[in-house]
């Protein structure tokens, strides 16, 4: 038997320098639905994500650069193993999808495409590729979760920057007040985009320049503080600039230019200066010499019936799972009309809530005085149609320019749980008590977050119903005691008259 080894050799190189490229494409196309909503984020100049397809040309053009990949392909039981955990990412994709968790259905693009590389180029590969396969989490917006915790430190930071120099203001919580106005440190003022373009142009520098883990930690740390300092300063300026010229500064209302002129000031030197690390010819995980002069005697020879079609087939069925049901299955909601809870005596006592709630679209809402004096407000919602999500989006559930919330924990009324929060508002001694509770389908939640991992099994149970259940009283005290066990009793008569699968 005569074995062309050389044909052999040059038809696995073929295969490798085009196949991870092709599986990036099934990948996308299997997942259109869920790509065309993040092209819509990336696609919104002026949003958080407008960076988006830069990063994606980058990453396409960087996975390029890396062909052709080595294959370690995993053994047969290996192989059914990866192409099982991917088929189960895709069905995890699929549960998520059709009860519109966006963000989780984003999340499962990066282990879908990591387990399908897996499969036909084995562990060892695809991990000495690990830090270009983690750049897509970049273009994924899961960083706006991270929004609420860098405006606090914001406003943490940038108020101990006012009381320092000693200038005449009141600090509450994000909002200062200045002597000529007020400065709201606003969800925009967060600085999450300096934040996450720091950290994408740290990992950039970190990966080109073939940094250790240990160095990637330093630079994406560094990354962070540029960003966040950044952001500081561009906030503290203005509120300099806002000061000296008693508010009349065009800087006041259009700062966005500025703003990215401080970011620039600081990250740009940075970069420049970041140590370059020349790898030793021959060195590094997939270096382009080493695969060259590797091709004629590695340690082990290409396997290409690893990459054979058969291979290939079901690793792109595994990926087609979750896409194919999502086609089959049909979970259009059903639409009945709303109930009311009170009956008409009630609602003839309406009264406004002394803090507004944010309601969705389309929502059916009752606002009644209760008997204690307790104010209670109901939203209830449902889906229209299959595109819609059973727990709409909310950026804030109050008006967070003119009230702040202190957030006291979870209170126990009867089975179910309500959140405690004490609101204030800002510049007064106002002070509102408010429990409030969700209904998702027959389940109950007290956040919005819980709320959406909830709506899985509603939506898969065929329940159409969310609400909204807000008590507030007004307090006469910071501590709101006075108000608590008003709020208690009427949470526990509307509890017990209403059902959640209501």
């Amino acid at each position: 038997m005569i074995i062309d080894q050389s044909r052999d050799s040059h038809a696995s190189l073929r295969v490798r320098s085009v196949l991870p490229l092709a599986l990036v494409g099934a990948w996308a196309v299997l997942y259109a639905s869920t790509f065309t909503g993040l092209f819509h984020r990336w696609t919104q100049w002026d949003q958080d994500m407008s960076y988006g397809l830069p990063v994606v040309a980058i990453f396409i053009y960087l996975l390029a650069k890396t062909l052709p990949w080595q294959s370690h392909p995993p053994s047969k039981s290996l192989f059914s193993l990866w192409a099982g955990a991917t088929a189960v990412c895709s069905l995890l994709w699929f549960a998520f999808h059709i009860v519109g968790i966006s963000i989780f259905e984003q999340l499962m693009l990066l282990p879908l495409l990591v387990l399908a590389l897996t499969c036909l180029f084995g562990v060892r590969t695809v991990f000495a590729h690990r830090m270009l396969l983690l750049l897509p989490i970049f273009v994924i917006p899961i960083w706006g979760s991270f929004n609420g915790v860098l405006l606090n430190i914001s406003s943490l930071v940038v108020g101990e920057l006012v009381r320092l120099i000693g200038m005449p203001a009141r600090i509450e919580g994000n909002s200062i007040f200045i002597p000529y106005g007020h400065i709201l440190i606003a969800d925009g003022c967060s600085g999450l985009r300096y934040f996450v373009i720091s950290l994408l142009l740290g990992y950039l520098v970190a990966y080109l320049n073939r940094y250790s883990e240990k160095g990637l930690v330093v630079v994406l740390a560094a990354a962070a503080t540029i960003g966040l300092v950044a952001n500081w300063l561009r906030i503290f300026i203005l509120i300099l600039i806002g000061y000296r010229t008693e508010m009349q500064s065009s800087l006041m209302t259009d700062h966005e230019t500025f703003g990215w002129i401080v970011f620039a000031a600081l990250c740009l030197p940075a970069l420049y200066f970041a140590p370059v690390v020349k790898a030793p010819a021959g060195k590094g995980a997939e270096d382009k010499a080493a695969l060259a002069e590797g091709s004629q005697d590695e340690a082990e020879t290409p396997n290409v019936s690893a990459l054979s079609q058969p291979r290939l087939m079901l690793v792109l069925l595994a990926l087609a799972v979750g896409p194919a049901l999502s086609l089959a299955v049909d979970l259009k909601p059903v639409v009945r009309p709303f109930e009311s809870h009170w009956d008409e005596a009630s609602s003839a006592r309406q009264a406004t809530m002394p803090v507004p709630v944010t309601a969705p679209a389309r929502a059916h809402t009752e606002v009644a005085l209760l008997s204690s004096g307790v104010r209670a407000r109901i939203d209830q919602y449902q889906r229209a149609s299959e595109d819609d999500k059973l727990v709409p989006y909310f950026s804030y559930l109050y008006p967070q320019n003119t009230w702040l919330r202190e957030d006291r924990g979870r209170v126990a009324v009867q089975q179910n749980a309500a959140n405690f929060s004490v609101f204030q508002r800002r510049n007064s001694h106002t002070f509102v008590a408010q429990l409030q509770w969700f209904e998702v389908g027959s389940h109950s939640a007290t956040t919005v977050p819980w709320a959406k991992v909830l709506q899985i099994p509603a939506v898969i149970a065929g329940e159409n119903h969310f609400a909204i259940i807000t008590l507030q009283a007004t307090c006469g005290e910071r501590s709101c005691e006075d108000s608590f066990p008003q709020l208690m009793a009427a949470a526990q008569d509307v509890m017990s008259e209403r059902s959640p699968s209501q």
